[in-house]
């Protein structure tokens, strides 16, 4: 097994920085040629970092339903599936963080578009 590489204070300064302004995980995975997508994604949460919202208006989408249940107060999404046009329910997470959505009836990844 590899040893751990430890993050050096520039490094966590340029996460922090990057990591909740920069709109695309693949240009922040860009800054840190030496670390692997897990391991960024595993510091940033450590350090409590957050993914910005994503600047596209999802109300404004054919393919996203906003949903809310008032008997537990809790409110998410329905995103239709771009390849097979079934509904799939979507976290608040995998919104706020910009994680593509796998349909699990056809297996096709999706993205909000």
């Amino acid at each position: 097994m590899p040893a751990i590489k430890k993050w050096t204070p520039n490094e966590l300064r340029k996460l922090e920085t990057l990591y909740s302004t920069e709109p695309s995980f693949e240009d922040v995975l860009a800054a840190f040629p030496e670390r692997t997508e897990n391991a960024v994604r595993i510091k940033a949460s450590r350090m409590g970092l957050r993914r910005p919202l994503p600047t596209i208006e999802l109300h404004q989408l054919k393919n996203v339903i906003i949903t809310q249940d008032t008997k537990q107060g809790s409110s998410g999404y329905m995103f239709r599936c771009n390849n097979c046009n079934k509904w799939i329910q979507v976290e608040h997470e995998t919104v706020e963080n910009n994680k593509p959505i796998v349909c699990k009836n056809c297996g096709v990844v999706c993205y909000f578009t």
